[in-house]
């Protein structure tokens, strides 16, 4: 029983055990591992979502306002009607179509970044 209460206190506790470095290459740079190319990339993917969003948005609206003229409701627009009486439908549709057209363009860079996360390779190696 002594040895098994000596086994017990020499196990680092849960404490100890997250202050243990990591053997290897590990430092403060592979915290920041990856960070490359999205922050290269980050301000053209944002203003593609925008874009499309703020597109499909107004294509949507456009049909919404022929479909309303259509059944003889009189409807005087100005450009930025869209953004206030565009049915909740047409944001959603708008949405979905936006965030697809965005993970489709996101896909590389997601790769090249999990390639340097993983391998520790820089922003050149990782894209060839």
């Amino acid at each position: 029983s002594t040895a098994a209460a000596a086994a017990v206190s020499t196990r680092p506790s849960s404490v100890q055990t997250s202050n243990i470095i990591p053997v290897g290459k590990r430092s403060l740079t592979s915290l920041y591992a990856g960070v490359t190319g999205p922050l290269l990339t980050v301000g053209l993917i944002q203003s593609i979502n925008f874009a499309v969003y703020d597109s499909v948005r107004r294509v949507l609206y456009e049909r919404q306002l022929r479909r309303e003229n259509d059944r003889g409701v009189l409807v005087n627009c100005l450009p930025d009607d869209y953004l206030h009486y565009d049915d909740l439908q047409n944001v959603a549709v708008a949405s979905f179509i936006s965030g697809g057209a965005t993970s489709f363009l996101t896909s590389p860079v997601t790769m090249v970044k999990t390639k340097q996360q993983i391998m520790q390779w820089s922003f050149r190696k990782a894209i060839q």
